[in-house]
């Protein structure tokens, strides 16, 4: 209970921090509004750095490389979310590799190391593969192994870097590496949807997902939402999440204070902490990432 009490103020203390980034920025100058922003004519449009008062000359001078190349594409904050799928995609001939270690989550099993990379076909359209290790899947048949690998592709069809807003959608399938009891192999299709939205300094980003799974004697749906917030401060971007699943009878409700640390261009590194605020999640969880990208505007 006392350690749910920490977390707990943990969560307080990242939604803290955003604000104080939403209020530092209304005294800092103007831009985009809160909770909307409206369509500017193309002589108004602002700067697409101007509302990120935390960011650095480093920042800025990242920024203005992919300008360079990618001046119709709202610039990156952080790569990755915890809990759904980030807005961003991989830039043209960029490869992306995450790894990491999971715990104490429905949607990811009991213990879950994860490898997948991604790579951009174009600036908006990437090709993702995932085999992620189960370490300990109790009420699975397989305690240790790769029990499953994924496939993605995904497209950001919409991205305005004036208004601060994007879509995307994307369709991932998941096949079983063994066969069940009777001899059928499991199959998940997983289409889902993305939308971004900053408001000044913060950035929302929201996943709704849809998953299918089918052998040859039966069908079953599930499904998630998830809700990111983040801001960029510097080399920190302090994070909150709201996701729910169903999945059954089972509809668990985690919310997830997290944090990622940019070191360099190419690495980004995140923790986070879920706490379950129902019955049907774990009490706590534990979530460790690391993202690389190589190539791209890199080079």
């Amino acid at each position: 209970m006392v350690l749910r009490q920490h977390l707990a103020a943990l969560a307080v203390f990242i939604s803290a921090a955003i604000l104080v980034n939403v209020a530092g920025a209304q005294q800092a100058g103007p831009g985009p509004s809160f909770p909307a922003i409206p369509l500017l004519a193309e002589e108004d449009q602002p700067d697409v750095n101007d509302d990120r008062p935390f960011a650095t000359d480093e920042d800025d001078d990242f920024a203005d490389d992919d300008q360079d190349d990618r001046d119709d594409m709202i610039p990156q904050i952080v790569q990755e979310v915890f809990l759904g799928t980030s807005i961003y995609p991989q830039e043209k001939g960029e490869l992306q590799f995450d790894s990491g270690y999971f715990q104490g989550n429905e949607w990811l099993n009991d213990a879950q190391v994860p490898f997948e990379i991604e790579y951009g076909i174009t600036d908006r359209f990437q090709v993702s593969f995932e085999c992620p290790l189960d370490v300990a899947s109790p009420e699975d048949e397989f305690e240790r192994g790769v029990n499953a690998i994924e496939m993605g592709v995904y497209y950001n069809f919409y991205n305005n870097p004036h208004i601060r807003r994007a879509f995307g959608v994307g369709y991932d399938i998941e096949v079983a590496t063994e066969l069940d009891d009777e001899g059928n192999r499991l199959w998940v299709h997983s289409p889902y949807v993305v939308g971004y939205q900053e408001f000044g300094p913060v950035a929302l980003n929201v996943t709704g997902r849809l998953e299918v799974g089918n052998t040859q004697e039966e069908t079953e749906v599930a499904g998630n939402v998830a809700f990111s917030a983040f801001t960029e401060m510097g080399n920190w971007v302090p994070m909150l999440e709201l996701g729910l699943q169903w999945e059954e009878e089972k509809k668990p409700i985690v919310l997830a204070p997290g944090l990622f640390w940019k070191p360099s261009r190419g690495m980004q590194l995140g923790a986070s902490l879920p706490i379950g605020l129902n019955d049907d999640a774990p009490h706590i969880g534990v979530f460790a990432l690391m993202v690389l990208e190589f190539g791209g505007n890199d080079d």
